[in-house]
């Protein structure tokens, strides 16, 4: 590995912007990952550090697709965190790639509905349309048994899984009313 590079993803593991910024001004390879294949923009999601990944992101959109070695995507540590304003941000930057499925909760989404941010939701569809298409959405508001979620994403566009009626009868769930 490049040891600009090394040096670089040293420093996001600690959370220093300061020395990854440095790097990346003497030339180091924003994507580059380390031998456990995590990459800057993960780390400093990890970290929860909004600064450094919208900084990392405007120079390129891409480290948004970044995972780490868990297959948890950027997205997914800040949805984590609830960090909702870093998300709405990065997908102003870049709206196709916000809410990429990835190996654990399937879509930064996802977790933001298990961490009730219905609205955040909500507002990443109109900003990407192809998040209403996502149907584990509504089956983990239907995991969650909150009608009033469910209620809101039907109004807002979203789709409904194939198995709407039987999943929302096995839960004891009506929107009647």
């Amino acid at each position: 590995m490049n040891p600009i590079n090394k040096i670089m993803l040293n420093a996001a593991r600690r959370n220093d912007w300061p020395t990854v910024q440095d790097c990346l001004a003497y030339g180091a390879y924003i994507l580059a990952k380390d031998n456990n294949d995590d990459g800057v923009a993960t780390w400093f999601a990890y970290h929860n550090n909004t600064q450094a990944v919208l900084a990392l992101a405007r120079q390129d959109a891409s480290i948004i697709t970044q995972t780490d070695t868990h297959g948890n995507s950027v997205t997914t540590w800040l949805a984590y965190y609830n960090n909702t304003v870093a998300i709405l941000l990065l997908a102003k930057i870049s709206p196709e790639l916000v809410d990429i499925p990835d190996d654990i909760y399937d879509c930064s989404s996802k977790l933001l509905i298990d961490n009730g941010n219905i609205g955040t939701v909500i507002l990443l569809a109109t900003i990407n349309n192809k998040i209403r298409e996502n149907t584990a959405i509504i089956t983990e508001a239907i995991s969650l048994k909150n009608t009033m979620f469910i209620g809101m994403l039907l109004a807002a566009g979203f789709k409904k899984p194939q198995n709407f009626k039987t999943s929302m009868n096995k839960a004891n769930l009506s929107l009647a009313g």
